[in-house]
């Protein structure tokens, strides 16, 4: 919370969600940037959320938080709950309700270090349907981003790509 006062009013603000910290805590930093005029995306991270009974409690969190949106990651916390992936979580979401106005998805145009790209590719296209975004990974090479993005449009992927 300490470097907000560096950033412009009404700032959008992303905040991840640390296995050695816990969603509890990422979850505690939105709320503070929401109370302070700020806009807290957090990252839901699957792993870190343990069963059904915890994500409600979270969600009802961020309601009351009034944060309206998230970005749902698989995370790497080393022993998961009930959801191993980000795919679970959406599909849990979507379950029990939530009141976010926008959800955010990681895409991945270099692949991922412990991921395969047809395992990769294939839970991107499940999770587009629950979602209202895809974010990319820290990515220096435009041509990657592009020629990664023409393919997923050829698939008929269409969500945005911050």
């Amino acid at each position: 919370m300490d470097q907000a006062a560096y950033l412009p009013p009404g700032s959008t603000v992303s905040v991840t969600a640390s296995p050695a910290k816990g969603i509890e805590a990422t979850v505690a930093l939105c709320e503070q940037l929401q109370a302070a005029g700020f806009r807290a995306v957090p990252h839901l991270s699957a792993r870190m959320i343990r069963d059904r009974s915890h994500l409600a409690d979270l969600i009802a969190w961020l309601e009351g938080a009034g944060v309206d949106r998230a970005l749902v990651v698989g995370g790497d916390a080393k022993e998961p709950g009930d959801f191993p992936d980000g795919l679970s979580l959406l599909r849990e979401m979507a379950d029990i309700g939530h009141p976010l106005s926008e959800i955010g998805i990681p895409a991945y145009p270099q692949g991922h270090a412990f991921i395969a790209d047809g395992p990769l590719l294939d839970a991107l296209r499940e999770k587009a349907a629950f979602a209202s975004y895809m974010t990319t990974q820290l990515c220096f090479d435009p041509a990657a981003i592009t020629s990664w993005i023409a393919a997923r449009r050829a698939e008929g992927i269409t969500l945005p790509v911050h």
